[in-house]
């Protein structure tokens, strides 16, 4: 696997942890049960199955999907802390986004944006 691929999974792993983390808080506050996390199908292995092109096109799809019902639970929230929490992982994944664009290019997966057709 290529460094800055690498690099790039290991850094969102924990950063998406920590945001997943944040959540846990607030429904604890409120004595509500935390959902099951799905880390018990991670594994120790450290050769990876799939290319880097095709990891960085998957996290990048995670990235704007994230970013689709952050921002959805953004607007449609009444609480405060939700809303101030939701806009700490916003910019979280719009930072990882931008990551996963640079890297795209980069390494030539992807040449431009994509853009409405003329």
């Amino acid at each position: 696997m290529r460094e800055d691929v690498r690099s790039f999974m290991l850094k969102n792993v924990k950063l998406a942890g920590k945001d997943a983390d944040s959540f846990d808080e607030i429904l604890q506050q409120d004595h509500l049960q935390i959902p099951e996390k799905w880390d018990d199908e991670i594994t120790d292995s450290t050769v990876s199955p799939f290319s880097d092109k095709l990891i960085m096109f998957h996290a990048g799809f995670l990235v704007n999907a994230a970013l689709t019902y952050y921002g959805a639970s953004l607007g449609s929230s009444f609480r405060s802390d939700i809303i101030l929490n939701y806009s700490k992982v916003f910019t979280h994944a719009m930072e990882a986004g931008v990551f996963s664009y640079n890297i795209m290019v980069k390494h030539g997966w992807l040449e431009k944006q994509p853009e409405a057709i003329d």
